[in-house]
């Protein structure tokens, strides 16, 4: 729980996933995507008004994150992307509360990005595929509490070159 005083902003996330070696067979850009089950996901949104002028928007997301290294001792990645789909969001604004459960236990999602960069042949890159929940808030004289909690099985993660 925060209490805020005028105009606070913050916004958490955690990842989890695997990294995958790749060598391009012959020129090309990346496909990469993955396919979870759904175990559990669920969204606390509070928001409660204190004294003052008050306002709340608070947003929580769940997506899929894909990320491409060009080698063990790269710690950014050379590409980043977001995909939709995974658990969507739940979001609240100023006196609201919400407790959701956005996927049910046993659904399937498939997510997927092409990247924008071509490799040569022969190159070798580390692709990071991850779930990432995130929660997002702007506040003003309001008291908020905002979790989120996804769990999802990896089902399969395919990595391939694509034109």
């Amino acid at each position: 729980m925060w209490n805020t005083d005028n105009r606070d902003r913050f916004h958490c996330h955690r990842d989890n996933g695997y990294l995958v070696e790749y060598t391009f067979p012959s020129q090309g850009r990346l496909s990469i995507g993955m396919d979870v089950t759904c175990a559990f996901t669920e969204r606390i949104l509070d928001g409660d008004d204190e004294t003052g002028v008050s306002d709340c928007v608070a947003a929580a997301t769940g997506r899929g994150l894909f990320e491409v290294y060009s080698g063990w001792d790269d710690w950014t990645p050379d590409s980043e992307q977001y995909s939709w789909g995974l658990s969507g969001g739940t979001y609240i604004n100023d006196d609201d509360t919400v407790i959701d459960h956005p996927v049910p236990p046993g659904a399937r999602r498939w997510a997927s990005v092409k990247t924008g960069t071509v490799f040569p042949a022969g190159a070798t890159v580390l692709v990071y595929v991850a779930t990432h929940q995130e929660v997002t808030c702007s506040v003003n004289d309001t008291s908020i509490e905002a979790r989120i909690n996804d769990s999802w099985y990896l089902n399969s993660v395919s990595v391939s070159r694509t034109d």
